[in-house]
């Protein structure tokens, strides 16, 4: 029996359903999370960030630079260009001596003064690059911004339809239950009856129309904002509560003639090909930059005659 008791708990446990996560939205909850939720905004700012680095790259070209080589080699064997012994002063003078290993490292700093405009272009372009990048991500924002209060709305709508449907259903139903009693009493004919019927009827269409588009809202706001399967979404706006009043026409003008992005990145962009053809053209001019090498070697090749 206690086996069998324990086992009846377990099962109704696992049996009984998880209490649902309930979700509550306003427009700007869903704006929140449709921004948090969108791989759109994560893309453009992995983009914003490269233009960035790009910027800063573009920047170093005007620092001095630091480059260091070294190398090692093993040669084989050659026979030594001497003079003959017999030679008077000058005689047995190793002119090429045989070494076989030879080793070589330096350091070389240079400076750039001034490059015609090449590194200036640069930089101008890859920080017009960068601004017009920024204004793409700001545009990316205000789309998703749009179409998470779009979409937020339409859900409401769509409710708000569908509880319209629903009421005319049951007053469909109400209409058809009068003309029924009227029959009976005679006071109605058949056709009464069957017009209400025919009435109730495309309530009842209507009504499963309403259905399917609030769940179609629904669940295009569920996509949007990625909200877990099993989190049940509540809508702030859905019954008595009202929208707030949206401000004057010409306000709401004004606000999108000085919001526009795109317009900024377009701008952006001209002025970054403006740059590069500047860069593209200071190849033709002269190039003025400081230079200092340290060089180390053995055998070191600035003295002659050549020593191991």
């Amino acid at each position: 029996m206690k086996h069998g008791s324990v086992a009846l708990l377990i099962g109704l446990m696992f049996a009984l359903p998880a209490t649902a996560e309930v979700v509550s939205l306003d427009a700007e909850r869903a704006v929140e999370l449709a921004l948090a939720a969108s791989e759109r905004r994560t893309a453009a700012a992995a983009r914003t960030a490269a233009a960035g680095e790009r910027s800063r790259a573009a920047d170093a070209r005007r620092l001095p630079s630091l480059d260091l080589e070294a190398s090692a080699a093993r040669r084989s064997s050659v026979p030594e260009a001497a003079f003959p012994g017999s030679i008077p002063d000058i005689g047995g003078f190793v002119l090429f001596p045989n070494i076989e290993n030879a080793y070589r490292a330096g350091a070389v700093l240079s400076q750039p003064l001034w490059t015609g405009g090449a590194i200036a272009g640069s930089r101008q372009a890859a920080g017009h690059d960068e601004a017009a990048t920024a204004a793409d991500a700001e545009q990316v924002a205000a789309d998703l911004r749009l179409e998470a209060r779009t979409a937020y709305w339409r859900a409401v709508a769509a409710a708000a339809a569908l509880d319209a449907a629903r009421a005319e259903l049951e007053r469909a139903g109400r209409l058809l239950e009068d003309a029924r009693a009227l029959r009976e009493a005679g006071m109605a004919v058949r056709a009464d009856e069957l017009g209400a019927e025919a009435r109730r009827a495309a309530a009842e269409v209507r009504l499963i129309e309403a259905d399917a588009a609030a769940a179609n809202r629904l669940a295009e706001l569920r996509s949007l904002v990625d909200l877990p399967s099993g989190a049940e979404l509540e809508l702030d706006d859905r019954g008595e509560r009202l929208p707030a009043a949206p401000p004057k026409l010409e306000t709401l003008l004004a606000e999108a003639i000085a919001q526009r992005p795109e317009l900024e990145a377009v701008a952006a962009r001209r002025d970054a090909i403006a740059s590069r053809s500047a860069a593209a053209a200071a190849p033709g001019r002269p190039q003025v930059a400081l230079a200092a090498r340290w060089d180390v070697a053995r055998p070191n090749e600035r003295y002659l005659p050549l020593e191991d």
